[in-house]
């Protein structure tokens, strides 16, 4: 029983000796994945239109070095008001004129938010 236990550890030494260093990042990644730990750059893009007719609002979000964020630019010709909750409890509002931006919240990649507008 134990040279068999030694065979086995052994075998698994010797198989990852055989890896190459690509294997062993891939190998990284998938691990960090599966702990819910990896976030790969990624980014995305919505236009939501406003009830009057008058203009939309973009708001912007995704992954940076592993960091989420998320920020708005309003087009609406009377201004905007913008606001935010992540399911981690923070809540975030905006009042934008014409073309004005927000500043870029930075919260974890896995929280979900709702927006809300009205413009």
């Amino acid at each position: 029983m134990r040279a068999a236990i030694i065979a086995v550890i052994l075998g698994a030494g010797g198989a990852l000796t055989g890896c190459s260093s690509t294997d062993l990042a891939a190998f990284n990644v998938a691990m960090q994945e599966a702990n819910g730990t990896y976030w790969p750059d990624q980014s995305d893009s919505v236009s939501h239109d406003c009830a009057s007719g008058y203009g939309f609002v973009n708001e912007f979000s995704g992954v940076s070095g592993g960091e989420g964020y998320l920020y708005f630019q309003n087009w609406a010709e009377d201004g905007a008001l913008i606001e935010v909750s992540f399911e981690n409890g923070s809540e975030y509002s905006f009042d934008l004129e014409y073309g004005e931006k927000t500043y870029t919240i930075h919260e974890h990649p896995g929280y979900g938010w709702n927006t809300a507008w009205s413009c």
